[in-house]
């Protein structure tokens, strides 16, 4: 009866062990711990398992856009054909960012019909308000594209004006077919060379106006093929390129209207005589990007009372 007892506490005791202890895979889930977990679904269940991602198929990080301004490159002021025969056309200009040097890029067909010349030089002329700024004879007709620093004559231009037509005989035919004006933003211009003015003479009437005659300068300026313009200066030392900028300027008088000829061409001017009675004067022309020419030679003059 003894021994009954004996066997039946064993057996109670084994069969209650596992009421009373916990494996350490029970203990992590309990405690929140993920780490070493195993799966208890068997091999034939399980959800097949998606390849590990590469390098190549990781999306790449496609950041922000950042928000700029439109930067302006161009602005168009005429983009069709406009006929000028014996008439003028006016376009105001906008208001120019003065950081910028801006150019006007002008396209046109200069056209006769006529078998003389007659009056009919210059065929087509540009004015930045009242300023004349460029001409073109009738000799010279065909398509041309002309480019060239307003910003030159005036830093802040309000009025663009064309004119095309004949200068003197108003029955012949000529005129120009103006296709494209646009002001653009442009500062690279160092390929231009130009020729120094080095046959300028000087004559003196008795009027203290002096005449001055010098052949146009030879240029690579493809943008116009002649120059721009035309700076004069004298003073009572030599000029040298240190000390061109302390002489003193002197305008044109005489012709009312002017613009610069192809190379080659023989320039002619008037202008008051300097205000000091002897010194030295010379002359450099301007490209389209509104650069002088080399320095050339400087002239003696002496007025006598």
């Amino acid at each position: 009866m003894r021994l009954v007892l004996v066997l039946g506490l064993v057996l109670v005791g084994l069969l209650e062990i596992p009421l009373f202890s916990e494996s350490k895979v029970e203990k992590e889930i309990r405690d929140g711990e993920v780490s070493g977990v195993l799966s208890l679904t068997s091999p034939s269940s399980r959800p097949s398992l998606a390849p590990a991602p590469t390098l190549d198929n990781t999306p790449e990080f496609t950041p922000t856009p950042k928000i700029s301004l439109p930067i302006v490159k161009e602005i168009v002021l005429l983009d069709q054909e406009k006929k000028l025969k014996d008439e003028k056309a006016e376009i105001f200009l906008p208001k120019l960012d003065q950081s910028k040097p801006w150019y006007l890029e002008l396209e046109f067909n200069l056209r006769s019909e006529e078998d003389a010349l007659g009056f009919d030089s210059p065929g087509f002329t540009i004015h930045l308000d009242d300023q004349l700024v460029y001409q073109r004879s009738i000799s010279e007709t065909g398509p041309q594209i002309v480019v060239f620093n307003l910003t030159y004559f005036s830093n802040n231009p309000h009025l663009l004006s064309l004119w095309s037509g004949n200068a003197g005989d108003k029955l012949k035919d000529t005129f120009a077919i103006i296709e494209k004006i646009k002001l653009v933003p442009y500062d690279d211009h160092s390929f231009i060379e130009t020729a120094a003015i080095d046959d300028l003479a000087i004559t003196i009437d008795n009027n203290r106006y002096f005449t001055l005659e010098w052949s146009s300068p030879k240029n690579n300026d493809i943008s116009l093929g002649k120059p721009l313009a035309y700076e004069i200066r004298y003073s009572s030392e030599s000029m040298t390129l240190k000390n061109w900028s302390q002489a003193q300027k002197t305008e044109r008088f005489l012709p009312l209207y002017f613009s610069p000829q192809p190379p080659g061409s023989k320039e002619i001017i008037f202008i008051r005589a300097p205000m000091i009675d002897s010194g030295y004067l010379s002359i450099r022309s301007i490209d389209s990007a509104g650069e002088p020419s080399p320095l050339g030679e400087n002239v003696i003059y002496e007025i006598e009372d």
